[in-house]
């Protein structure tokens, strides 16, 4: 994998957290998904000895909230319109063993390039 690839990952998977998640799931979801991933990008780069895991995949995830959040909002709004669920029915599509945690044990750790 290339880090454009995985900040494009990241992104787009807290982009989806911000427009999908239930009202007031997204409320503890939104902000617990941006801590483990700032603490998985700190430890990638800790364990990697190189600190571009943080500043090129992790960090700018902060700032394209920050700068699509109007965009963001508008969308939720738009999607939440469109397909309303009750959460008990959202959350059935969802594994909770952590991804990323599975491929970690199965694989190691990623190498970038």
């Amino acid at each position: 994998s290339s880090f454009r690839r995985r900040a494009l990952s990241e992104r787009n998977k807290t982009f989806v957290i911000a427009l999908t998640c239930p009202a007031p799931w997204v409320l503890l979801l939104l902000p617990l998904h941006l801590v483990l991933l700032l603490l998985e990008g700190v430890v990638l780069s800790v364990l990697k000895f190189d600190e571009r895991y943080l500043r090129q995949i992790y960090i700018p995830v902060f700032g394209g909230l920050l700068r699509r959040r109007l965009e963001l909002r508008t969308e939720r709004v738009a999607a939440r319109q469109r397909c309303s669920l009750a959460s008990t029915t959202f959350f059935t599509a969802f594994d909770w063993f952590p991804y990323k945690l599975r491929m970690l044990l199965r694989h190691g750790l990623p190498r970038m390039r």
